[in-house]
Parts: structure tokens; sequence; C-alpha cells
């Protein structure tokens, strides 16, 4: 197993005051290297991911080498935290041929028969949608709304990608939400904690038709707002709404794992979700007792004292559980399921794992529903 080493001091002292989140599988790694010596965060992070890209690329790529790439993917996410860049989850490619019973299931564009909504008085938003149509500047479908009624049912129906305002008045997100929880069924705390569409306001002169295409069309790729500052998570929820499968029947999750920081990630990403909800098991002895209507389990493998995701999916099983088990443990997929995610704590910081992930969920849902 590779081995490299760097100046720990610094490092060290901030993981233990506290001031950096740091496994105790990455601390352990760190503490342990003596070969040699290197002298910034900036070196060990281009060692790190040199070595990464070394066990990836060896022909005779099997366990051993997912297993040495985890490894090192905790310090070099470390460095990378500690650098303020993008942390990184598991690699594309991670996976190939290495579990051949592993589950892979076709998730249809989930931008299909969707549009992105022109909001304004009707004269204007017709017009531009009209200018837009005969100069072909959209690659998307691009609807008319002058009343906020219909945007809102639109939005909860799950058919806008993005909403572009074309009111002289202003238009924002507040707006949005102050009316949402008029809808039936709905509340101020629903308002709050709904994730909309992008949102974007050009209403204000000049009026530039290829502003409004370019917006339209970024909507569509999914790219809208995204800059070269670091990823957040919390920012860019809207735009994974886009890429999210809808169950047509509601899917209860239970998330178990001992480490309620490296699913702080997936958390959000599955609170976002329509027609998803998710609650969390973060201390475990046991099997923990289930709502009869959870259908979708996301398990961890080492969940401390000893205890075993496997040993806790035999005993739901026994207890009479019958739905989906998904792993979310880090390094190579466990024989007891045939779904496997393990990127789960890259995913609040890297945009990569949280594409990654919400890819995965697409997955085991559209298995719920077949």
């Amino acid at each position: 197993m590779y081995q490299c080493s760097f100046k720990t001091q610094e490092f060290l002292m901030k993981i233990l005051n506290e001031d950096l989140y740091c496994s105790d599988e990455a601390f352990a790694l760190m503490m342990g290297m003596k070969e040699h010596t290197i002298s910034d965060a900036e070196s060990a992070l281009r060692e790190l991911d040199e070595q990464i890209t070394i066990n990836l690329n060896d022909p005779n790529y099997c366990e051993d080498h997912q297993v040495a790439i985890v490894l090192l993917l905790q310090p070099r996410n470390f460095f990378a935290r500690f650098l303020n860049k993008e942390q990184l989850g598991v690699p594309v490619n991670f996976h190939r041929n290495t579990f051949a019973e592993e589950v892979v299931v076709q998730v249809p564009d989930q931008r299909v028969g969707k549009h992105v909504a022109l909001y304004g008085t009707k004269m204007v938003v017709d017009s531009v949608i009209a200018a837009l149509k005969q100069a072909s500047l959209t690659k998307v479908s691009v609807r008319p709304y002058s009343k906020m009624l219909d945007l809102l049912k639109a939005i909860v129906n799950n058919e806008v990608l993005g909403i572009v305002s074309l009111s002289p008045t202003g238009f924002t997100e507040s707006g949005i939400r102050h009316d949402y929880k008029y809808l039936p069924g709905k509340s101020s705390r629903d308002a709050e904690t709904v994730v909309l569409p992008p949102v974007a306001d050009m209403g204000k002169p000049p009026l530039l038709l290829i502003k409004v295409a370019t917006a339209v069309n970024a909507m569509y790729d999914g790219t809208y707002g995204i800059t070269d500052a670091p990823f957040v998570l919390e920012s860019e929820l809207p735009l994974l709404l886009s890429r999210m499968y809808i169950p047509t029947r509601p899917v209860q999750t239970l998330v178990i794992d001992d480490m309620p920081r490296q699913i702080e990630g997936i958390e959000k990403i599955l609170r976002a979700w329509q027609n998803v909800t998710v609650s969390t098991c973060t201390v475990c002895r046991e099997a923990p007792d289930f709502h009869p209507d959870i259908n979708l389990i996301l398990l961890d493998e080492d969940l401390g004292g000893n205890l075993k995701g496997a040993v806790v999916h035999e005993q739901l099983k026994t207890r009479g559980y019958a739905g989906m088990v998904a792993s979310i443990t880090g390094g190579p997929k466990p024989n007891h399921v045939k779904f496997h995610f393990g990127g789960k704590s890259a995913v609040a910081t890297s945009r990569e794992a949280a594409h990654q992930f919400v890819d995965f969920v697409n997955q085991l849902l559209v298995q719920l529903d077949s």
C-alpha cells in the first residue's frame, strides 16, 4: 500500500483544534507517514493526486487498487479543504469490471418534457418567446407565464427547469416563496425550505435577447450561475433538481451511518428531492427499528463497535424488512448489496460527487418504480 509523508504539525494541530474536519482513517494515515517530508499542502495534494491516478490506471486494476484510492482520497480531500479547493469523490471508472454483479439501471434524461418559464406581462413575454423561436436561440422549450399561481403549479408538478423574469418591477425568489405557502397542502415551513429552480431576473432595461437565451440554455444544461468559486452544495441544489428522477410513489428513505458529518451532503440532496423523505440513524448497536413505510435504506458498512452493515442487513430482513438496501460505504461494494455509492463524504464539497450521488439515487428510484 502506498504511503506518503509530509510536514504534519501545522495541519494536525488544525485537526486537533477542530478548525478542520478529518476522518479517523485519514488522521491515522497522516500520523504514520514518515518516509519523507513534503513541505507544503500544495505538494501533498499533487502527490496524492498522482498516486490516485497511478492506482486507477494500473493494468492489473483490482479491489486492492480501489482500497488504495479510497484511502488516498481522504488525506487528498483534507488538503483540498485546507487549500479551499474542490474535493473529489471516487473516479467515474472506479468500479469498472470489478464487481460484475453490481446492477446498472438505465435512467432517462430528466429534462425531457420540461421547460424554462418566462415570467412577466403577457405582451412582453409573448414577444420575447416569438423572437427566441424565430432566431432559433434556445435548445429547450420556453413557456410564458403571467400569473404567479400558474407558475407555482408548474413548479410543484416538476415541469420547470428554471425561471427567467422579464418583469420591470423586479422579481425575486422571495416573491415565489411568499405565494408558495398559499398552495393547497403547503405551509410557511414548506415555503421556507422548498428548493426552487434557478431564477434569473432580467426585467430591467435594456432587455437583451441574447442574454435571455444564454440564461435559458444554461438552465437547460444545469450550469446557470456556476462560477470558478469553490463548490457550495446549498447554492447548487436548484441546478440538481433538473437531474432528479421523481418517483411515481412516495419513497421514505432511512440513512444508517455512524458518522453524521460524512452524510450531511447526501441528506441535503435527499431533503430537496420531490416525493422523497429522509430520516437518519447515527447511533447503532444493531439494526434499528424502522417505520413500515420505509422502502429504501442507505447503509454504511463500518458502523462502529465492530458492527457491520452486512449484519444489520440480515437483521433487517429477519425483522421483516422487504425494501431496498443500498451501500454508501467508502471502498469496494459489499457483497450483500447490488447498489453501492462510495463517495458520500465528498458530496457536500464536490460538484462531481454531488452529481454522481444524484445519478446513483436515480437508479435506485427507477428500480423501485419498476
